[in-house]
């Protein structure tokens, strides 16, 4: 009998720790839960796990190169927990988080909100297209918990995750609605141009979805 060994495969994580993930409920423990899945995933199959992270700059305090370290998915998860708040709003280190990743075989988890310019989106996904890439897309809920009957509420900025407090109209609540719509659309719309499957939750993401994913990726 002949016998093929598996090639190796690198497990990247981009996170995403802008201030506008918070927008969309997700602290710092959900991401630091996702990177011990991935890392524990990668490390148990005897490939290796990298990680880097991106606010308006990249994180180099949070980057991780290639290991195969057993210790790493406790330490991806420490790391993530104590990160620094952003400096500035937007996610433009994200252009720069992906040159990082230069592996023969690779496959990266780019887990965001991504409420911040698509075109950054897009240069992006052009930098990664030799990789398999998916988008864990983390949906706002805020509109949601407005009141449908005028009164004030409670908003937060996408971008710099800053509170206000506006006097909220059924007419306001339809229009944010809109729009948020619209721009999950144009996501929506960019993802399939490069052939991409995004994977979009609500709150903590389960190793039964991303195995859901995967059986669904296959067959497409």
């Amino acid at each position: 009998k002949r016998y093929q060994q598996r090639a190796s495969i690198t497990l990247w994580l981009l996170a995403d720790v802008s201030k506008s993930m918070s927008v969309a409920s997700v602290n710092h423990e959900r991401l630091a839960r996702l990177a011990h899945m991935i890392a524990h995933s990668a490390i148990g199959l005897g490939d290796r796990f990298a990680m880097a992270a991106f606010d308006a700059q990249w994180r180099q305090d949070l980057t991780i190169m290639p290991t195969t370290q057993r210790s790493m998915p406790t330490l991806a998860a420490e790391k993530l927990l104590a990160a620094q708040a952003p400096e500035a709003p937007g996610a433009g280190g994200l252009f720069h988080a992906s040159d990082l990743i230069n592996s023969k075989r690779a496959m990266v988890f780019l887990a965001s909100d991504f409420c911040y310019d698509l075109e950054l989106l897009e240069r992006s996904l052009r930098k990664l297209s030799h990789y398999t890439v998916i988008p864990i897309v983390w949906r706002h809920d805020d509109v949601d918990h407005f009141p449908s009957h005028a009164g004030w509420a409670e908003t937060r900025d996408a971008e710099t995750g800053q509170r206000h407090s506006v006097w909220m109209r059924p007419g306001i609540k339809k229009r944010w609605q809109q729009q948020m719509d619209d721009h999950f659309n144009r996501l929506s719309a960019c993802f399939l141009r490069y052939r991409i499957r995004p994977l979009y939750v609500d709150g903590d993401i389960t190793p039964q979805q991303l195995t859901e994913y995967f059986h669904g990726m296959r067959k497409a």
